[in-house]
């Protein structure tokens, strides 16, 4: 899931993001009462900033002192009357030097969107220099900002720590509050990814006190959306929710588009986390209806990508394939580096799931190539860790996938990533299990069962599949009673979430115990529901123990020649 950057672009870019309301301020300081101008600009300040960068750019400075005014009246913030004097104070090639370094940073936000990282970069740092000659620490505060910005997007941590520290400190002594809180914004990005939850949320909080005094309804939008991250990899997918669904309002009140895509894209993320499935392709048809209508690719691939996730989890690996090859690619074309390590691991696991376990083992080896050239952080390494264990597992190399899921273990702790320490105790479980350990299995699979029911509202899908191999561990050590009772449960949970690659996986376990208790032709029917469930879908790490079981059952029944069939269905 991707983190709310809107740029400290974000934080610079009032005449870019306010055109859309900015002309009813305009038409106000033209022709309105002060009263009512104070009042549009306290319902409006986004849109009066961007109005006000307007009548600097046309030298028009007696609506811009007017402006400015009112902005001070209505939020007691005398950024934009300092703006005024000083650009007053300025000489014409000094103005222009100073419309110039504007010109070359918006367009740098512009082409951030739309032709990627490196492109917004350049026109940033041209921007610098221009606001650095002038001496302007407003100007070069933005600029550094959205470098910073840039740098963390393409996963170099450690530059955009520098440049955001740069730019917020600059920012502060230019008494440019907008800005610094952009800085501080990306700075809890970092603490984030880094896993230091609690300085990412201080700093969230610290952004969001900034902003209060500044009336910026966009960026408090992106700090709910952010905060609402943190609850996720804290497991309070309830908070999450809450501060998700504020985040998108403020962006749709105030005519902000991408930013209201990228909250349904991340509000799409935690309904599939609740096996809300139809909810999360709703919200991700309205995420990509919104970035098709502003052209924004960046907002676009991510939709994409949550739409391949979103299809690996309902079973659809050919589906889901294509929406993550559509994200791959306008990832590589944007210069998105970390959320293409992050799209190859999806990919990795989708090939996986359907089979295709060379497909995955490239995919993995892509990622880690191209992790290896970045900064990552504690999660992202620990998901990479995660997917080269679960195909070292597949692939019978259990010695390695061990050391990998405890690796994983380890760095998921350090990221605070409770479902993150829950998968790899469910990777270990099954470990032992495939290894004939079913009491340390159980231990595994219990201890990952209590972490995800942990969280107020966790994982459906999640909980269900480590039922599913939990009741394999009772199934084993004797206890088939309880054993049922987890099937039950496992086949609940997956049947409320439209899994039916899971669910199927359920009739296949259910079909062993019965052939166990001597009930072939119960078992019988439960393999043929088991394939009927899977229809055309892909899915041989289940279909195969369906036709193994249907192999015995035919056995048992004297038809050798059918299960004989079926063997030779099952090694296929």
């Amino acid at each position: 899931m991707m983190l709310s950057l809107l740029l400290a672009a974000s934080l610079n870019a009032a005449v870019a993001q306010g055109n859309s309301h900015a002309q009813a301020v305009t038409d106000l300081v033209v022709s309105g009462s002060d009263e009512a101008l104070v009042t549009e600009v306290s319902r409006q300040p986004d849109a009066a900033r961007a109005a006000f960068s307007d009548y600097l750019q046309q030298s028009a400075m007696t609506e811009a002192d007017r402006l400015a005014r009112a902005y001070f009246t209505a939020w007691t913030d005398p950024f934009l009357l300092q703006e005024a004097r000083r650009f007053r104070r300025w000489s014409l090639a000094d103005r222009r030097m100073k419309l110039t370094a504007d010109s070359l940073r918006l367009a740098g936000n512009e082409a951030y969107g739309y032709d990627g990282v490196p492109a917004a970069i350049a026109l940033w740092r041209e921007s610098l220099g221009y606001s650095e000659r002038l001496t302007d620490q407003s100007g070069a505060a933005k600029s550094l900002g959205n470098i910073g910005a840039g740098f963390y997007t393409v996963g170099e941590l450690d530059s955009a720590r520098i440049q955001l520290t740069q730019a917020y400190e600059l920012a502060i002594e230019a008494g440019d509050l907008r800005t610094a809180a952009g800085a501080l914004t990306n700075l809890a990005n970092i603490a984030y990814e880094l896993g230091d939850m609690a300085r990412a949320a201080d700093r969230y909080a610290e952004a969001s006190d900034l902003l209060a005094r500044t009336g910026s309804y966009r960026f408090q939008s992106a700090t709910q959306h952010n905060l609402a991250l943190v609850s996720m990899s804290l497991g309070d997918l309830h908070g999450a929710r809450i501060a998700l669904e504020e985040s998108i309002r403020l962006s749709r009140l105030h005519g902000f588009p991408d930013d209201e895509a990228e909250g349904l894209i991340s509000l799409a993320d935690i309904a599939r986390a609740e096996g809300a499935y139809g909810e999360a392709a709703e919200l991700l048809d309205r995420a990509l209806d919104l970035s098709g209508e502003t052209g924004n690719q960046g907002v676009m691939a991510g939709a994409w990508h949550s739409l391949g996730v979103l299809w690996t989890a309902r079973g659809d690996y050919r589906k889901a394939e294509r929406f993550l090859v559509l994200a791959l690619e306008s990832y590589a074309r944007l210069g998105r580096l970390p959320d293409m390590v992050d799209a190859r691991q999806d990919r990795a696991r989708t090939l996986i799931a359907a089979g295709d376990m060379r497909g995955g083992l490239r995919q993995v080896q892509a990622a880690i190539s191209l992790a290896d050239s970045l900064a990552m952080g504690a999660r992202r390494s620990a998901d990479l860790v995660m997917t080269a264990a679960d195909i070292n597992l597949a692939l019978n190399e259990y010695t390695l996938a061990l050391d990998q899921f405890a690796q994983a273990r380890t760095s998921y702790r350090a990221a605070n990533d409770m479902a993150g320490q829950a998968a790899a105790l469910e990777g270990l479980g099954y470990l032992s299990l495939v290894r004939g350990d079913a009491a340390e299995a159980h231990d595994a699979l219990a201890q990952a069962l209590r972490l995800q029911t942990s969280a107020g509202r966790p994982d459906p899908r999640a909980v269900a599949l480590t039922r599913l191999s939990l009741a394999a561990a009772q199934q084993e050590m004797g206890d088939t009673a309880t054993a049922r009772q987890t099937l039950r449960l496992a086949g609940d949970g997956l049947s409320s979430v439209d899994d039916v690659v899971g669910q199927a996986a359920v009739v296949a376990t259910l079909g062993e115990l019965e052939m166990g208790a001597g009930r072939p032709w119960t078992a019988d029917s439960l393999y043929r529901l088991g394939l009927e469930l899977l229809g055309e879908r892909t899915a041989p790490g289940v279909s195969w123990q369906l036709h193994a079981g249907l192999a015995e059952t035919s056995a048992s029944f004297g038809h050798l020649s059918e299960a004989a069939g079926e063997l030779r269905r099952a090694i296929a």
